[in-house]
């Protein structure tokens, strides 16, 4: 059976019911705010990009293609980049063809470091990994199809989304919705300096999440077809 189409509707749900504010707490003159899916401390270092095509539409309007930051505050699609660079994530992934879209979870270190110093770096799993659980539940309830990929080159998706890799790095890409051979070569990927707003006014640099993470960076097609052939053995 054919899965169902991509829609904006579709994915604005999957967005808000993967990351989003579901209720605010007024307590002691505070705002508190809840969020789908559970994090260490309530920090929420979690960040989501999508990167779609121009096939992506909504009932009244439709979503460029581009690739977007997934604003969990006002729950809005800020456009990082303009035109369709779904053929550079499957590159990154040494696939052959495209998904209708595309989304990408990193992690913001310093906002879950603070608190926790280095061990942050097994936080950065463990938290995107409730997000993912609810994102596959709710692509599952819309019967989309969908396709996790841990192994990726790494260098190639954090320039496309234009991250600071000293503070943040891509974690996971999720392919969603029906996928067909590449049809275009993958868009050229400038390098972007983004104004960025502080951290913080005194952040505390923890090198040692850098020294966990880059000896596992995937750095060319090799590396991730390598990886995911060992990944996809079976011990006998």
């Amino acid at each position: 059976m054919k899965k169902k189409q991509l829609s904006l509707e579709i994915l604005a749900r999957i967005f808000f019911l993967t990351a989003g504010i579901t209720k605010c707490v007024e307590v002691g003159g505070r705002s508190h705010y809840f969020r789908a899916a559970a994090c260490t401390g309530a920090l929420y270092h979690i960040e989501l990009y999508l990167i779609c095509g121009d096939s992506l539409s909504g009932d009244e309007i439709g979503l460029p293609a581009g690739v977007y930051h997934l604003a969990v505050q006002d729950y809005a699609a800020r456009c990082l980049r303009q035109g369709d660079y779904r053929a550079a994530i499957s590159e990154s992934l040494g696939r052959s063809e495209v998904p209708e879209a595309v989304f990408v979870c990193t992690s913001t270190y310093w906002r879950n470091a603070w608190k926790y110093q280095s061990r942050t770096y097994r936080h950065c799993f463990w938290d995107s990994g409730t997000m993912l659980a609810n994102f596959l539940a709710v692509t599952a309830s819309y019967d989309v199809s969908v396709r996790l990929n841990a192994g990726f080159k790494d260098n190639m998706v954090n320039t496309l989304l234009g991250l600071d890799t000293r503070d943040e790095v891509s974690l996971a890409v999720m392919e969603l919705g029906e996928r067909n051979p590449i049809q275009v070569e993958a868009s050229r990927i400038d390098s972007v300096n983004f104004k960025i707003t502080p951290l913080s006014a005194s952040p505390v640099d923890c090198p040692e999440i850098r020294k966990i993470h880059d000896p596992s960076t995937l750095r060319g097609e090799n590396d991730v077809l390598d990886w995911r052939s060992n990944a996809e053995k079976i011990p006998k």
